[in-house]
């Protein structure tokens, strides 16, 4: 399987755990597993220019969860294109958001 495949097979099994009910430690062990194992194959990985929120929460090492409190309640403006119901996340704005969030 090659690098894209495989992070892609990871990324839909992030999306399709949250429709399953699971106990809340059996949902975090098996996230921890699959964001584990996302970022040791990530660095073979060419990230999308434009992400959906899980892809986007990986890519910030956090969860969708996060970055749906962050969007609904304006704690943390990360820029987004709202498509219907759908939230779509820009590369660049990511790297922005996260270049702006440095501490020296």
């Amino acid at each position: 399987m090659s690098g894209k495949s495989h992070l892609d097979g990871l990324l839909s099994l992030l999306t399709d755990l949250e429709r399953v009910t699971l106990p809340q430690d059996l949902r975090h062990s098996i996230k921890s597993l699959i964001s584990s194992e996302v970022n040791r194959s990530s660095s073979t990985f060419e990230w999308p220019d434009r992400m959906d929120r899980n892809q986007a929460a990986i890519y910030l090492g956090t969860t969708r969860k996060t970055l749906e409190f962050w969007h609904s309640t304006g704690k943390q403006k990360i820029p987004c294109f709202k498509l219907g119901r759908k939230v779509v996340y820009s590369r660049a704005d990511l790297d922005a958001w996260l270049e702006k969030k440095r501490v020296l």
